[in-house]
């Protein structure tokens, strides 16, 4: 007669719940499977990964954030798109990120606006443009605001240190 092979699951698996006399705890997957232990095919513990569900919702969020940067984008938006209620990314994201996610566009495109300003000679009203801003004034503004100078200020210093003859 053969005995079954000897298999490990989550904690959480819906499988049939064996005798407590035939439990074993490991700590990983990698003790079971040295200790001669094959994974169960319901729950699959060997491929699954120990991140959250809610770091997966994050990273899911900013995958499409990152997409869609030049797009209009809400929060209903983001949610949307992964399938989530508005109220529980903002809740998850904040948990994860420490920033909402307007913060966590906002800061993505600030940055983008960094990298173009220093490294390119684009218009800054198309700079504005490409990073999800509607006109250039306000752009400025929100810029200033959260970086301490202006557009042309951040460029202009950028030039003055290529050039230190040209300031």
């Amino acid at each position: 007669m053969l005995f079954p092979q000897h298999l490990f699951c989550f904690p959480s698996c819906r499988s049939k719940v064996p005798l407590r006399k035939h439990i074993t705890v490991f700590q990983t997957p990698h003790e079971a499977r040295e200790a001669g232990y094959r994974p169960c095919k319901r729950c699959r513990p060997d491929i699954k990964t120990t991140i959250s569900r809610q770091v997966e919702f994050v990273e899911q969020a900013i995958k499409y954030i990152n997409n869609h940067l030049s797009e209009p984008l809400t929060l209903v938006d983001i949610a949307e798109n992964i399938f989530l209620s508005p109220a529980y990314l903002q809740k998850v994201f904040k948990a994860e990120k420490n920033i909402s996610p307007s913060q966590y566009v906002l800061n993505m495109r600030l940055n983008k606006a960094k990298e173009l300003l220093q490294s390119t000679e684009i218009p800054i009203i198309d700079i504005a443009t490409t990073i999800g801003f509607k006109n250039a004034g306000h752009f400025a503004t929100v810029f200033k605001r959260h970086v301490g100078q202006t557009p042309t200020q951040v460029r202009l210093q950028v030039q003055t240190k290529e050039n230190p003859h040209h300031a």
